[in-house]
């Protein structure tokens, strides 16, 4: 695993800065680049890493959820714990979201996108600031690599040994059946929490952050 430090603001769009990823040699550290980052950062955006032997606590939301746990599955040598929120895809089994998805890079104009992130994200902070945000975003799709991971299967899911906590906002809108992620969870997941964010959709750290930061810390570093 692995901590960063950046330099330089990232940006999408015409005239963005690419991206620079710079990993030091065995028994040094992101210093070493030191000499290197200004000059580097007037060109890219640059992330120094630090690579690490310790255990790491991860969290990740939507497709990042799925992210996470596979990080957990296949890797949890690093994992000292995973929190999951909202994952789009690995547990859950029926979802709604892909459709929303295609609807989105065939159409998009502002009325379209409005929809879809009413849809999707539900309807607190998260809907409205992400309609706003993709309704100026330059719209580029011809790059775009849309890849749809499959969901974990039992055995898969029953071989996860670090401790899991799973939140799922209230308002919901990507699973067909909230109850049955969790029940899935629960029924397979050796070391699982489930909890429900109050007065959250999609993106639940985003939309009661408050509610996910007291969760975070008290999971990760509380004993249970």
């Amino acid at each position: 695993m692995a901590k960063r430090n950046a330099f330089g603001e990232a940006a999408n769009g015409p005239g963005a800065k690419p991206h620079l990823f710079l990993f030091h040699a065995m028994g040094l550290n992101s210093a070493v680049w030191s000499p290197n980052a200004k000059a580097l950062s007037e060109r890219f955006v640059v992330y120094a890493f630090d690579t690490i032997g310790d255990q790491v606590y991860v969290v990740g939301n939507s497709m990042g959820g799925w992210i996470a746990n596979a990080a957990a599955l296949y890797h949890p040598e690093t994992i000292k714990a995973v929190a999951l929120i909202s994952p789009a895809v690995g547990i859950p089994k029926r979802m709604k979201w892909g459709s929303m998805i295609i609807s989105m890079m065939v159409d998009q104009s502002e009325k379209n996108l409005r929809k879809i992130s009413a849809n999707l994200l539900g309807p607190y902070d998260a809907e409205r600031d992400w309609a706003d945000y993709m309704t100026h975003a330059p719209k580029e799709t011809a790059s775009a690599k849309l890849g749809i991971p499959s969901s974990f299967t039992d055995e898969e899911l029953r071989s996860i040994h670090v401790p899991v906590l799973l939140l799922v906002g209230d308002s919901e809108r990507i699973y067909a059946d909230t109850r049955e992620v969790f029940t899935r969870a629960k029924s397979l997941m050796p070391d699982v929490i489930c909890q429900t964010i109050p007065d959250a959709g999609h993106v639940g750290a985003y939309d009661n952050p408050e509610y996910v930061n007291s969760a975070l810390i008290r999971f990760f570093l509380d004993p249970r």
